[in-house]
């Protein structure tokens, strides 16, 4: 005689269950209608354009101005301005001037020899045409480690900007347009990272950055008043010792319009700002606006006498 299976039975088996069965059935309608309810308004996401991973991937980091959001400063200035406060210079003031044309040809030299009977040690790395918006062309940040460890400087005169009105290059490929809102904010990210390798780690570098001079055309009018605007907020917002030499709004008139005359500091003649291309500046407005500023910011990073 087989043994029978014991089967335990609970209130719910029988015939007594018709009720909960609806019940259940009803439950499982209403989740079903909640689920498709929050698909139907579940946002579609969308493909990013692809991005640069070292420097463009992450978001900006807060600082005291932020690109097209100034947002507040520091509660108390004392805190900012030991941080902008230039490095202690042990041994020969070193200084290194890095840039494009305008610093390889005119600001350079410039420097070279007013420096010279100041006894500093002065080097000078210039790259026609380079610019933060095309490392396929020439890489500044991938050459940083190699000048810091070759002329070892108290303070880096960096003169970049003039170049980079044009699309920038991303290094996973492709490009984004000045036009696009994004262009601002992977620019904005290649300043801060010269920012960060010409201050070094233990932000034992001071760097006075010379941006780039007004020049005629709505591109300059837009795109280089932008460009300006970013390095100088950039600058201003960095926590460590960097400065500026606003080099656009000096080589503007009253107008608001690039420059055409000059009269150079102490006499009353004016002369033209210009050579015959109508762009590039002349030698007295250059040194007077562009290559004394950032001198005078160099000596007191140095601690050299102005006299």
């Amino acid at each position: 005689m087989a043994r029978k299976r014991l089967v335990t039975k609970t209130w719910f088996d029988g015939h007594g269950t018709g009720w909960f069965n609806t019940a259940v059935k009803i439950l499982r309608l209403s989740l079903l209608l909640a689920v498709v309810s929050a698909c139907a308004h579940t946002p579609v996401p969308t493909t990013a354009a692809p991005s640069d991973p070292s420097t463009d991937s992450a978001p900006l980091p807060r600082r005291d101005h932020d690109v097209g959001d100034p947002g507040r400063r520091r509660e108390t200035d004392t805190h900012l301005n030991g941080l902008k406060r230039c490095p202690k210079v042990a041994g020969k003031p070193r200084l290194v001037a890095i840039g494009s044309s305008t610093m390889a040809s005119v600001i350079g030299p410039m420097m070279e020899r007013l420096l010279k009977p100041k006894d500093v040690y002065f080097a000078l790395w210039g790259r026609a045409s380079s610019s933060l918006v095309r490392p396929d062309f020439f890489d500044w940040p991938s050459k940083m480690p190699l000048i810091v460890k070759k002329h070892r400087p108290h303070v880096f005169v960096i003169s970049l900007g003039t170049n980079d009105n044009q699309a920038l290059k991303l290094h996973r490929g492709g490009a984004i347009r000045p036009e696009d809102p994004r262009w601002a904010v992977h620019f904005a990210k290649r300043v801060d990272e010269m920012l960060e390798l010409a201050v070094g780690p233990g932000r034992d570098r001071g760097v006075i950055w010379v941006g780039p001079y007004a020049i005629k055309g709505d591109a300059s009018r837009v795109i280089g008043s932008r460009i300006n605007t970013i390095i100088k907020e950039r600058i201003d917002a960095f926590p460590g010792p960097a400065f500026y030499v606003d080099a656009y709004t000096a080589t503007l008139d009253a107008a608001g319009k690039p420059i055409t005359s000059y009269t150079p500091v102490g006499t009353d003649k004016v002369v033209d700002a210009r050579g015959n291309d109508g762009i590039h500046l002349k030698t007295v407005v250059v040194k007077e606006l562009l290559t004394l500023p950032a001198l005078d910011l160099a000596w007191d990073c140095l601690g050299i006498p102005k006299s």
